[in-house]
């Protein structure tokens, strides 16, 4: 139920029971290993749905479940065997979820095997499509549907590339919907699409013809007007297929003969149809004329129909006369030509009819000829205009009987033996007249090649006068094979338009700037080259998570079609809108430039500082470490003669490259940073930040005392010298870093000492010099540091003082409030503390859980103990009931 993005309010009840059987059970942590896609599902819940109730909701059952180690994490998903299998695992593979996503091998595909921006537009486009269409519940399979169509369409001879990643999963689509009744309009649909799909993939679709069949066996059980669009998709797949559609007849005869045979209503709708779809397959049931025919037949000598229905049964057989042998079945045609001949609106084609009889026939017609002129001169028809052409056949059939017979009883005895052995079918007899041998054995006048449409010159003399016979062109609309002649080509971008989207000089509120990034991702999507990405734009307006998947790919497909200078300002507006802070901005913007460092047509022209500063900012630590080293070597000089860049790391570098190593959890990348300092004699001045980042806390604090001493021992030389607000700022960072060290070290009775110092000195400080420090918000660190300290040796009045110090605007301040307000049993004000903080960690949740989970656990761990927060705030209000 947490899957059906079809219910809002469903999937909020879910979660809601989810987190309250969890709590009430204490059934934490285990769910995640019993269901393995549950911790994956929630997160993905954060990604893709805006509503913030239903996001607070989530984030709330994700503190009830508890934080899992993200190693557990991948053991329980099956990415790796077990915990103890690995020792040591610096590079961990894709979890389950990952390696199932179409999309991982698309941008594999993209970013290392250098596929083109054309094979990447589709390709990108239907994956996202596909998944969207694995959500069971989803109620937009249509708007899917079509847009898949319509990428299929623009994709030309490329589209059975594609073929087995969708049609599968449409097929499944169409099936479910076909057993559920209340879908009618859905079932009717998507047997069209599949139509249209094998209308142009043509003889791709023959793995999936069985499973088609059985979809149509399933609807088929159904009203009037889902019968009407089998037999519609039925004609439209035997046209597309053409001959090769011949194997499946044996599938569809059954339909058509079921609606022939038992169709006993008045306007006989269904019947119509099926005889308006014999004529495009008739070359596809040539083998089965013996059961199709006869009943179109009864249809035709039927008096109680309305003439339009024996007329569509008339064209019917004209139009297979036409285009194959039907001389087996002369006789019962001719009982009905007779039958019919009196309606005077069915004479000119049975006229047609006739006529087509007659070249079929041949010699053979002549038994038919006393009873067709006297019907002829009893109506008058010797007078029309299809009388000469069939006085001509007729007395050529004729002719062609006396020479037959002169030749083979023209008292010659072999003959007689052998025309008397052709009688008895002695397959050793030779004729003297080898053609006439073939055409008495093949029981017609024409030879084996005339009856695959090349007629004998003996049967067209006499004939080059006579006109073309009209072919009875189908009543049924060829919308589908219309509709796929169609060519979608690229669309000529509307340069006025798409600049008019990006402009963002005078946006200032968050949510003026959240409006004008969907803004240019569904006007990118819109305005691109990419006709696969136009496809997928209707779609981004109700999904805006598929127009966030699609933009840089819809953003690429603009760009390459802007002019330099157009560029520049796209790149202007850009760097406007990664400079407001916004995470959502910020993320969208790094995603676009690592799509397009990938890309032929890339870079994005915006420097590596600036992406490595805004990625650090949102906690993107991955690509902020990537473009450090990026810009490490654009500034690396290349050694000359050899040709190899020497690489050239300042000290600050080192420290930015340790602090990122150590947030990804690569402590041996921090450690080489390190060893290159030493190894090169840097200067060691902030050694102590670099064991901090190593997770050394026992070096970093002798570091940080052996550069306190040293300090003290510079004072204590040049006492004269004036402590500047740069000095006190610097000396205040130093003993915060020691208080860091210490909470690490849990030496808590050393820390709440320096705490004090810290608390009974900020009072005492100069206006400049509190500037200085207000400026590097250490007092906000500081403070942070001393009430954990506090917290944990239950000093609650310390606590409080240190808290009064940090904004309550920030995460810690807001927790930490919790804390203190539940202790003094202010329930109502610690609820809503609670409820503040997880707002405010709901966008670095969110962004850090489109890298890895694992990148998510901090955030995790402070979701966990809101939760904890609110259960020890239940338990108190339980214990004051009971008293």
């Amino acid at each position: 139920m947490i899957n059906d993005s079809s219910n809002l309010h469903k999937r909020e009840a879910a979660l809601r029971a989810i987190g309250g059987i969890c709590r009430s059970t204490a059934y934490v942590v285990d769910p995640y290993r019993d269901y393995p896609t549950l911790l994956d599902d929630l997160l993905r819940i954060l990604k893709t749905v805006m509503s913030n109730t239903m996001r607070r909701e989530v984030i709330k059952t994700l503190g009830i479940l508890g934080a899992i180690d993200p190693y557990t994490h991948k053991v329980f998903t099956g990415s790796v065997q077990s915990a103890t299998a690995i020792s040591t695992a610096l590079s961990l593979p894709m979890n389950a979820e990952d390696s199932k996503d179409p999309r991982q091998d698309i941008i594999h595909w993209f970013n290392y095997e250098k596929c083109t921006l054309d094979e990447f537009y589709p390709a990108i486009t239907i994956a996202n499509l596909m998944i969207m269409m694995q959500d069971e519940d989803s109620q937009n399979f249509a708007e899917i549907a079509q847009a898949i169509v319509t990428i299929f369409r623009s994709l030309g001879e490329m589209a059975p590339l594609y073929t087995e990643q969708v049609v599968p999963r449409l097929i499944e689509v169409c099936r479910k919907t076909t057993e559920q009744s209340n879908h009618g309009t859905n079932r009717e649909f998507f047997l069209q699409q599949l139509a249209i799909f094998v209308a142009i993939i043509k003889k791709h679709a023959a793995p999936y013809m069985p499973a088609i069949f059985t979809i149509i066996a399933d609807a088929w059980k159904e009203d009037i007007s889902v019968k009407m669009v089998v037999i519609q998709v039925l004609t439209e797949m035997g046209t597309a297929i053409g001959n090769d559609f011949s194997k499946y007849t044996g599938e569809l005869i059954p339909y058509l003969l079921t609606v022939l045979q038992t169709d006993k209503t008045k306007e006989r709708v269904l019947t119509v149809k099926v005889m308006e779809s014999i004529r495009p397959l008739t070359y596809c049931i040539v083998q089965h004329l013996h059961l199709v025919l006869p009943p179109i037949l009864i249809i035709l000598d039927d008096i109680s129909l309305k003439l339009s229905i024996r007329q569509t049964a008339l064209d019917t057989v004209l139009h297979m006369t036409q285009q194959v042998d039907v001389s087996a079945y002369a006789p019962r045609m001719m009982q009905s030509w007779h039958h019919n001949i009196k309606v005077a609106e069915m004479r000119d084609k049975l006229l047609l009819l006739l006529i087509e009889i007659i070249k079929q026939l041949g010699k053979f017609f002549d038994i038919f000829k006393r009873g067709v002129d006297q019907k002829l001169r009893e109506h008058a028809l010797d007078k029309s205009v299809h009388y000469e052409t069939y006085r001509k056949l007729a007395q050529r059939a004729q002719m062609s009987r006396d020479v037959i017979t002169s030749s083979v009883f023209a008292g010659s005895n072999g003959n007689l033996q052998s025309a008397q052995a052709a009688i008895r079918g002695d397959p050793g007899n030779i004729y003297l007249n080898n053609e006439l041998h073939e055409r008495l054995l093949n029981g017609s006048m024409d030879s084996a090649n005339s009856r695959h449409g090349h007629r004998d010159d003996y049967y067209q003399f006499g004939l080059e006068d006579k006109k073309e016979t009209p072919k009875v062109a189908p009543t049924t609309a060829r919308s589908t094979s219309e509709l796929v002649t169609i060519q979608i080509t690229k669309q000529r971008l509307n340069k006025d338009l798409v600049m008019s989207q990006w402009k963002n000089e005078h946006l200032t509120s968050k949510d003026e700037w959240l409006q004008w990034l969907m803004k240019i991702r569904i006007g990118f999507l819109k305005s691109g080259s990419s006709p696969s990405l136009r496809a997928a734009s209707s779609l981004g307006d109700q999904y805006p998570h598929l127009a966030r998947d699609l933009f840089p790919a819809a953003f690429m497909s603009v760009w390459t079609e802007l002019d330099s200078e157009v560029q520049k300002d796209l790149t202007a507006c850009l760097l406007r809108a990664i400079s407001t802070g916004i995470p959502e901005l910020i993320q969208t913007i790094l995603n676009l430039a690592e799509f397009m460092d990938h890309s032929e047509k890339g870079p994005l022209p915006i420097t590596h500082d600036v992406l490595g500063m805004w990625a650090e900012q949102t906690k993107a630590f991955a690509k902020a470490c990537r473009y450090k080293e990026m810009s490490v070597l654009k500034s690396s000089e290349t050694a000359p003669m050899t040709f190899r860049r020497k690489i050239t790391l300042r000290p600050n570098d080192c420290q930015s490259l340790i602090t990122y190593a150590n947030k990804l959890n690569v402590q041996e990348e921090a450690a080489g940073v390190v060893r290159y300092a030493e190894r090169n004699d840097m200067n060691f001045q902030r050694r102590g930040r670099w064991y901090e980042k190593l997770n050394e806390w026992e070096k970093a604090l002798d570091a940080y005392m052996e550069e306190k001493n040293s300090c003290t021992n510079l004072q204590n030389l040049d006492k004269n010298d004036v402590e500047t607000p740069e000095k006190a700022a610097a000396a205040e960072e130093a003993k915060m870093h020691e208080m860091r060290c210490l909470e690490a070290l849990a030496r808590w009775d050393e820390l709440n000492a320096k705490s004090a110092i810290w608390a009974e000195q900020r009072s005492q400080r100069s206006d400049s010099i509190r500037d200085e420090i207000n400026k590097k918000q250490l007092d906000h660190k500081m403070a942070v540091i001393a009430a954990r300290g506090a917290w944990a040796v239950d000093n609650w009045e310390r606590m409080a003082e240190y808290v009064s110090v940090i904004s309550e605007n920030t995460q810690d301040g807001a927790m930490l409030r919790a804390v203190v307000a539940v202790h003094n049993d202010e329930n109502t004000k610690a609820m809503g503390l609670i409820e503040k903080v997880r707002e405010m960690i709901d966008s670095e949740l969110t962004a850090m859980a489109n890298e890895s989970y694992e990148r998510a656990y901090i955030p995790m761990v402070s979701v966990q103990q809101m939760a904890e927060l609110e259960e020890a705030i239940e338990y108190k209000r339980c214990w004051i009931s009971a008293d």
